[in-house]
């Protein structure tokens, strides 16, 4: 479920002239300041599914338990969006370095021409309608995967895993 700031939505895409690709997000208003000032409502996760809407969110618990648990299932989601992500806002997204797809947010993602998941650096810059500049990184290996930023989406990540040999 999208933010009543963010129906209006409209994602364009392109390649210019040289074959860099692009991502433009227009439609967005900005989120209520007096949402953005108050801490409590920054750990909610107001736009996203409910518990209404997953039956399979453990089924075996009780109704009390399932929605205490929902509730802290996803921490910090406002804030991620609004707060320190720029959800509300318009912007153009090009990629930096890495995989050319303005929407690649980890390269691991995506299935190289070998078939194996891709690696390495996912570099985008996100320019608001402002002039303003926001970047994201992201990195996938063999032995770490982490990201720091808001994504493409205007999502904010921050990650850093480990993997296991």
């Amino acid at each position: 479920m999208l933010a009543p700031w963010c129906k209006n939505e409209k994602w364009t895409f392109w390649t210019d002239t040289s074959g860099k690709r692009f991502a433009r997000i227009t439609g967005r208003e900005r989120c209520p300041a007096s949402l953005k000032a108050n801490p409590l409502w920054w750990w909610r996760n107001d736009y996203e599914q409910s518990l209404a809407e997953a039956p399979w969110y453990e089924a075996d618990k009780s109704q009390a338990q399932r929605e205490r648990d929902w509730a802290f299932r996803n921490p910090l989601q406002n804030a991620r969006l609004f707060v320190f992500g720029v959800a509300d806002r318009n912007y153009t997204v090009d990629v930096l370095e890495g995989n050319p797809d303005p929407m690649v947010v980890q390269r691991d993602d995506v299935i190289g021409p070998d078939g194996k998941p891709e690696q390495g650096y996912q570099r985008t810059r996100l320019t608001l309608d402002d002039g303003a500049v926001q970047y994201f990184t992201s990195y996938c290996g063999s032995k770490i995967t982490w990201q720091l930023g808001p994504q493409p989406s205007g999502f904010y990540g921050a990650k850093f895993n480990f993997h296991r040999s």
